[in-house]
């Protein structure tokens, strides 16, 4: 009972000391990491935030490209900053759960991650060359079916949500195909566009320019409904019930960083994410801007991981 004042006290000073952390935030710039080369969808999307980020906030936001390793730098990076609020990651799917499921390397960096709020989504595209002889979603899982094991598929890097996501469609529908990695999306498009590979995932925006050469034809999207830039393409789903998902990235911070400041941050990155300029110009490249609160984002990665999980274990996958 004599200690009884002084919890009092220790409990008054912490409700105090909450909102201070966040009174003074932010006391200098700010920095969001992406785990990707300068130029690249994903880093458009970080530096139109991050500037409508710096208004609301009073502070310049920057962005800091680390490329590489599936993200892994990237992440490590970021838990190696202080838990202020100041530095912050826009990561994938791909690197919070897929890596997760395959490395011990990347669980350990995804524990170290709190969740701000979710930022993008967008579905991926199935695209085929136009040198294969199939026009539709169908035409293509017939044609495939009837060649076991003699089509190649592209993919941005083993092991990423173009990879994973194709062997999805490919155990749904039955098809054996040869996968073929590359390490980023450039080469593996160039040679989509020759033939070299018949066929691959990826977004809209990153293969725009040789669809309206017709060298590429998208053919079904991988979302559960039909989304922006979409052309009216048929649902994957449509066909294979069980192979749907979308592609998103989300902010997070290092664990450790106050509550206030989370929910700073989560204010002003909801309020850019509603503008509804910046929504219209990310909608015609087919990536939707949308926020959510930090426990539903957790609530997706729960979800999804298991939808990796059985994606590994049919593909035999295994990168360690």
């Amino acid at each position: 009972m004599r200690n009884f004042p002084r919890r009092i006290l220790l409990l008054a000073a912490l409700a105090w000391a909450l909102p201070a952390a966040a009174s003074g935030f932010p006391s200098k710039p700010l920095k969001i990491i992406v785990p990707f080369a300068a130029g690249g969808p994903t880093d458009s999307v970080a530096r139109d935030v991050a500037v409508r980020l710096g208004e609301h906030l009073g502070q310049s936001v920057v962005v800091d490209n680390i490329g590489g390793g599936a993200g892994l730098p990237a992440m490590q990076a970021l838990s190696r900053s202080a838990p202020d609020g100041h530095t912050m990651i826009l990561a994938g799917a791909s690197h919070v759960t897929i890596q997760t499921l395959l490395t011990k390397a990347g669980a350990d960096a995804a524990a170290r991650l709190a969740p701000v709020s979710l930022v993008s989504t967008s579905p991926h595209v199935l695209f085929v060359s136009s040198q294969l002889p199939v026009k539709t979603f169908q035409e293509f899982l017939d044609y495939a079916r009837a060649r076991p094991g003699r089509l190649n598929y592209a993919s941005a890097g083993a092991g990423g949500v173009s990879h994973l996501g194709m062997e999805v469609i490919l155990a749904q529908a039955g098809i054996q195909a040869t996968h073929v990695a590359y390490r980023g999306i450039s080469q593996a498009t160039v040679d989509l566009a020759a033939g070299q590979v018949q066929f691959m995932l990826s977004s809209m925006a990153s293969l725009k320019g040789l669809m309206e050469k017709g060298a590429v034809r998208p053919i079904a999207l991988t979302s559960a409904t039909q989304a922006a830039d979409s052309r009216h393409l048929p649902l994957v789903s449509s066909l294979l019930p069980g192979a749907q998902y979308t592609t998103w990235y989300a902010m997070y911070v290092p664990v450790g960083t106050p509550a206030p400041v989370v929910a700073r941050l989560h204010q002003a990155l909801a309020a850019v994410l509603a503008e509804p300029g910046l929504k219209a110009k990310f909608r015609e490249m087919g990536t939707d801007l949308q926020s959510s609160t930090p426990e539903e984002l957790t609530e997706r990665t729960r979800a999804e991981m298991e939808l990796w999980r059985k994606a590994i274990a049919q593909g035999g996958i295994s990168v360690e």
